[in-house]
């Protein structure tokens, strides 16, 4: 996929075997819907802002695997506050025995969406420069507020480039190249072994990535507390399902500490009161669903994180989708199966939050076990 393009242009135009398979599950997956439905979730994912297309992505995906999971669903239902979510989830044969479902996102800001876009033209202009298979690196000194004129581009670094026939790949030629208030990076770092006049070419071998604070806890924080405000008091099991579009998340185990510590509160070290010198781990009191018998937000009865908008990495373990239960909720959950994916819950015996096993999204979504499909 090249910067900028959208999701739906690359996966509708990419001849691969993995992206044919990939486009012929999601039209399956949309075609059980309702037609009016459907319409509106193509709009979303034609869209070429990479967050509506992961937002629709991620609610076809919960709707699909709620629905193999036996659950009967209604779209965009009227709550008894008169606030519409996106899904009411029910058994068919207790059609009142439910719970209300949003799905949210985190996103890159707009300002960081129209940075990204500005610099897409640059990255691609610098990608298809013909330099005779020479490869280079590319890195964002300083990102600008203006669109330089491409030509420019190109004929400085393609001059550039023609004084070196080789270069040391231990020391590779590089220079700064300032393109109105934008600062480029590129380095030198030698020609490809071959050259297939037929392949795409490529001339970017290597770019740097951007360095930033990243806190997934805060993140997730802020899409449920936007969720709640907006939503409120529903009068009913209230699940909030959040994906991180922005790439906040490490993976692994660090993804259900970041959600526990959004629910619970940050883990900091305690100076004790006496003469002990014994520092004690404790929660601040700055979670979601609270602590230490102080509940809040108790109209939200569970959380769901996913870790990733996409499908491709749902058979990978280290990005695996998890349910919260909030202890306090007024409002419990129908049954402890009813969204039958692994869980967390308060063990109120032993005063711990326990994990618990369930089923794999990507086995509720029937996705085959090679996955993602290989292209050969």
């Amino acid at each position: 996929m090249r910067q900028g393009e959208s999701a739906f242009s690359y996966y509708d135009a990419s001849a691969r075997p993995a992206m044919e398979v990939y486009r012929n599950l999601l039209n399956y997956w949309l075609s059980a819907l309702p037609p009016a439905e459907e319409a509106e979730l193509v709009s979303r994912l034609r869209s070429t802002n990479f967050g509506s297309y992961a937002a629709a992505l991620s609610e076809l995906m919960v709707r699909t695997a709620l629905t193999r999971a036996g659950r009967a669903i209604e779209t965009h239902p009227i709550s008894p506050n008169g606030r519409r979510p996106d899904f009411w989830v029910f058994d068919a044969e207790r059609p009142s025995h439910g719970a209300f479902v949003e799905v949210t996102s985190f996103n890159p800001s707009g300002e960081h969406i129209a940075r990204n876009n500005r610099e897409a033209r640059l990255y691609n202009a610098i990608d298809s420069l013909d330099l005779g298979g020479m490869l280079v690196g590319y890195d964002v000194v300083q990102y600008g507020e203006s669109d330089p004129r491409l030509r420019d581009v190109a004929g400085a670094i393609t001059g550039w480039a023609a004084d070196f026939d080789e270069s040391d790949p231990s020391d590779p030629p590089r220079k700064i190249f300032a393109f109105g208030d934008w600062q480029i990076e590129v380095m030198l770092f030698g020609r490809r072994k071959e050259v297939d006049p037929d392949a795409q070419r490529r001339t970017i071998g290597a770019a740097m990535g951007e360095t930033r604070w990243v806190s997934g806890a805060e993140e997730i924080k802020g899409a449920l507390e936007v969720k709640t405000r907006r939503y409120g008091n529903l009068g009913a099991p209230y699940v909030i399902a959040v994906v991180d579009n922005k790439g906040e998340l490490t993976g692994g185990e660090a993804n259900e500490v970041e959600l526990v510590e959004a629910l619970f509160g940050d883990e900091a070290y305690q100076f004790p009161g006496d003469d002990s010198g014994e520092l004690r781990l404790v929660r601040q009191r700055n979670g979601f669903f609270g602590h230490g018998g102080q509940a809040r937000n108790t109209n939200v009865t569970a959380v769901v994180l996913l870790p990733r908008a996409d499908l491709w990495s749902l058979r990978d373990p280290k990005w695996q989708p998890i349910l919260a239960v909030n202890p306090w909720a007024e409002f419990p959950l129908p049954r402890r199966d009813f969204i039958p994916i692994p869980f967390y819950e308060m063990n109120p015996e032993r005063g711990v939050y326990e994990r618990h096993p369930g089923h794999s999204l990507a086995d509720l979504l029937e996705l085959p076990m090679e996955w993602p499909p290989r292209d050969d």
